[in-house]
């Protein structure tokens, strides 16, 4: 239950945000967050967003290129 519910206020969250950036993957020590373009700055919202819900901060580990959007990974530390 205790991971859970950040879960869903994580989810409640971001789905008010709008963007290009969209949560791919997440757990409770990083995310993933697929974007277009090369500007960072969405993605990187989403994930301070996304880990500061579970009492964290985002921090970029790398990014890469897939099908025509990057991938921004980030650990929740």
């Amino acid at each position: 239950m205790r991971v859970l519910v950040p879960a869903l206020l994580a989810a409640g969250l971001l789905a008010g945000c709008s963007s290009d950036a969209k949560i791919v993957a997440g757990t409770q020590q990083s995310v993933v967050v697929q974007f277009d373009g090369k500007d960072l700055t969405q993605a990187m919202e989403r994930a301070t967003a996304y880990c500061g819900t579970l009492g964290k901060q985002a921090s970029l580990q790398g990014v890469a290129e897939k099908n025509n959007d990057s991938i921004a990974t980030f650990s929740c530390v």
